[in-house]
């Protein structure tokens, strides 16, 4: 896929793997939105692009429901021409067996990785279909196909049918 002059939403991009392709989409020639819960990361990883300028920093709490929308919107008109990709990357992990776990440990894991990303994905799918294009990229683990001790939540909130 060619993503010169691509407009790219990407959600979970202060560190790991968002802070590392927004490094290359930047170098792709890409214009990007640049999303997280943390918004001075977010502004680090906009200043270690080599064109700032063409970037922005949204902040975005992906277990805020109630914001997807007005934060779809935001990433729409901040990018001209509106959204051509969004990459869904933001996720929250685990370390300790379910029943060790507090439960609401569980579902905040539950919460952010599975039903926040679907969230985002109908709030941007309504403006891409208006738009009539676009392409999600849903960023996944191994673990959600072979789980390990202590990784329950995380594991079922990762698996992607292939």
């Amino acid at each position: 896929m060619e993503f010169e002059g691509r407009n790219v939403w990407i959600i979970g991009a202060s560190a790991g793997i968002g802070a590392a392709l927004a490094l290359e989409l930047d170098r792709a020639g890409a214009r990007c939105v640049l999303s997280a819960r943390r918004e001075s990361r977010l502004r680090d990883v906009r200043s270690a692009c080599r064109h700032p300028d063409r970037h922005h920093v949204l902040r975005l709490d992906v277990s805020d429901l109630q914001s997807h929308r007005k934060a779809a919107e935001e990433a729409d008109a901040l990018l001209e021409g509106g959204l051509d990709i969004v990459v869904l990357n933001a996720g929250i992990g685990q370390r300790g067996l379910a029943l060790e776990s507090e439960f609401d440990v569980l579902e905040r894991i539950i919460q952010v990785n599975l039903t926040g990303i679907m969230s985002l994905t109908h709030a941007a799918g309504r403006l891409m279909t208006e738009h009539r294009r676009g392409y999600f990229i849903a960023i996944s683990s191994v673990l959600g196909r072979i789980a390990i001790p202590g990784s329950s939540a995380y594991s079922a909130s990762k698996f992607q049918k292939i």
